[in-house]
């Protein structure tokens, strides 16, 4: 049995015992490749905003609604963020999302919701973004977190799963269920 990750071989093999298995991590196309150097750190309070960017399916796991808080109560600390939501929409959450998206930012300046974009565009946004965000609190191997490692941008993570096998010290970590805990990670990341 082949498993993409440590994470997900444990788990199964909690539940039933497991014979003839390895672990091959995904790989990543070279596109999603980029050698982006960071010379210098964000400041608060720039007029250019800092752009975040979230790529995931909208699902209640997935913590969006969480993420968009932390967003909106870092614009209150005038921190000078804007966020990016890349993915498909699914039901009623996203019905949730774009009233919460309406409640913070009813002129659209700071959060934008793109909806689903081609995969063979995807490493664009990611190339025109200055951090990535993955408050997914469910995955067996987050790809998208793997895109993000290889376009090279400051990675800001849920603390649960595979992520800390995915990510290692490649990023900083919060709760996926805490706004504090989200705001708290990305404000470190933006000051350090």
């Amino acid at each position: 049995i082949i498993f993409l990750t440590d994470y997900a071989r444990n788990t199964i093999a909690n539940k039933m015992p497991l014979r003839n298995t390895t672990v091959i991590p995904h790989g990543i196309e070279r596109r999603f490749r980029n050698r982006r150097v960071l010379s210098e750190g964000f400041s608060k309070n720039t007029y250019d905003p800092i752009k975040l960017l979230y790529v995931s399916i909208q699902m209640p796991y997935k913590h969006h609604i969480e993420l968009i808080n932390a967003v909106y109560e870092l614009r209150k600390k005038n921190i000078n963020v804007k966020l990016t939501l890349i993915g498909p929409r699914w039901g009623w959450y996203s019905k949730k999302i774009y009233k919460l998206i309406k409640k913070h930012d009813p002129s659209g300046e700071f959060i934008k919701d793109e909806g689903p974009v081609p995969f063979s565009k995807l490493h664009v946004h990611y190339n025109d973004h200055d951090i990535f965000v993955f408050p997914s609190s469910c995955e067996n191997m987050p790809n998208i977190l793997i895109e993000a490692m290889a376009s090279g941008l400051p990675i800001v993570c849920s603390d649960r799963g595979p992520m800390f096998e995915v990510l290692g010290d490649g990023g900083g970590y919060f709760d996926p269920e805490s706004i504090s805990s989200i705001v708290d990670a990305l404000e470190h990341t933006i000051e350090n």
